[in-house]
């Protein structure tokens, strides 16, 4: 006898498994649907199935338009952001440059860009010394090492994404004075000139110039 309680993918339609499936605000959504969605899109279980069909007709729209997508600047480290200067728009994927393609990331216009501000984490770590019987003592006065993390948030006015956050350092940069934080703070400064230049009303001209690659 056929269950009579059997649910739906309201996406494509198809029996759902008994697990392996994810909430909608008004419905359910099976893997293979679940895949085609972005992965920057947030609070997949508040959208409704009509929203998250909209969303994956866009993802293929946009799987279309990446076969032109030819970045010249790259800001980040693991997750990196790619810009072409000459369509004015970036991704943000994890990807090489040249496997970019295979994760259809989304191609986001910079006029959608609504601000982009660095968030600088500090953390401190004690350092100590090893007595001769083997024992860890602190020093007097105590010994203490700051290390930073360079975390940039870009806010987005766009129907399917909202905030997008890069690292773009990787490994903690230690002391605020060293090469490596000044050089972050200025990498960090030419990525907001650069996604920011919609708002500026300046000429895009300026910025399409021989590849650039933002990296510590």
């Amino acid at each position: 006898m056929a269950r009579l309680d059997r649910h739906y993918c309201d996406i494509c339609k198809k029996p759902l498994p008994s697990m392996g499936y994810y909430r909608l605000k008004d419905g359910s959504i099976c893997a293979s649907c679940s895949r085609l969605i972005s992965p920057l899109l947030s609070n997949r279980k508040d959208k409704t199935s009509d929203y998250i069909r909209r969303h994956i007709e866009y993802r293929k729209e946009n799987a279309k338009k990446l076969s032109s997508f030819r970045p010249s600047i790259s800001f980040g480290y693991d997750k990196k952001i790619y810009i072409d200067p000459y369509i004015s728009g970036f991704v943000v994927t994890r990807r090489k440059e040249e496997e970019i393609i295979l994760d259809n990331p989304d191609i986001i216009p910079l006029n959608q860009v609504v601000s982009c501000d660095t968030n600088i984490k500090e953390y401190k770590k004690e350092e100590y010394y090893i007595t001769e019987d083997g024992r860890k003592e602190s020093y007097f006065p105590p010994h203490i090492s700051y290390y930073y993390d360079f975390k940039v948030e870009i806010e987005l006015d766009s129907e399917w994404l909202n905030k997008i956050i890069v690292d773009l350092n990787g490994e903690s940069i230690a002391g605020r004075g060293s090469v490596r934080y000044q050089k972050c703070t200025s990498i960090a400064k030419q990525l907001k000139d650069t996604l920011m230049v919609d708002k500026k009303r300046m000429p895009f001209e300026v910025y399409k110039r021989e590849k650039d690659i933002f990296r510590l």
